[in-house]
């Protein structure tokens, strides 16, 4: 078998490898057996890493996507994988993405959730994202339903930019209309008393 363990790595071109850990922590693939930290050298930190590749399409355009082999000589079992960029070597390198998966003894047989632990400075670039998902995060955003007093925040600066800088109508009656900034809807009805409280209100009354 090959390719049992795959990452989305939003950057192209780069040299990822992965760290194996049981999930108790206890220990960590060193190439050969499952070790502890202790008996592993600074200088011997990246055995047993497991280099990663990206695949490409037919005609290799890189995908973004990197693969590598799990080690077959693991036992059955539940691991963690730690994604690092190739040359961190050191015991206290950051790491880019957590992996629970699991393995039967000859496969990957449950991949887990990614956590992404940290991002180094600029991987994920304007390039790498989508068109259209700096727009849907926005809209995302504006449309959280309930986020402010039950109105989504589009709504909320609506009211707001229409009694603070729109037309208003009936103004001094016990009806009070504000209009939106395109002034012709209708944003924010006060019902207001002859002392000019406002008793009542109507959002979007037409």
């Amino acid at each position: 078998m090959s390719n049992e363990i795959a990452f989305r790595y939003l950057v192209t071109g780069q040299s990822l490898v992965a760290m194996i850990r049981p999930v108790d922590q206890s220990t960590r693939w060193n190439g050969s057996a499952l070790a502890a930290d202790s008996s592993i050298s600074d200088a011997a930190w990246d055995t047993g890493l497991i280099g990663l590749t990206e695949t490409v399409t037919s005609d290799a355009t890189a995908t973004m996507n990197y693969v590598g082999t799990f080690p077959a000589a693991l036992p059955a079992g539940l691991y963690m994988l730690y994604l690092f960029l190739d040359g961190a070597k050191a015991p206290a390198s950051t790491h880019l993405a957590t992996q629970l998966i699991e393995w039967n003894g000859s496969t990957v047989v449950g991949p887990g959730n990614v956590s992404v632990a940290a991002l180094v400075t600029d991987s994920i670039t304007a390039a790498a994202i989508k068109t259209d998902a700096v727009a849907e995060i926005a809209n995302g955003m504006w449309q959280l339903a309930g986020a402010i007093d039950g109105k989504t925040p589009q709504q909320a600066l609506r009211y707001m930019a229409a009694v603070l800088a729109g037309k208003i109508t009936d103004a001094g009656v016990p009806t009070e209309t504000f209009l939106g900034l395109d002034e012709v809807t209708e944003r924010v009805q006060f019902t207001v008393d002859t002392d000019g409280n406002r008793t009542g209100v109507t959002y979007d009354p037409t």
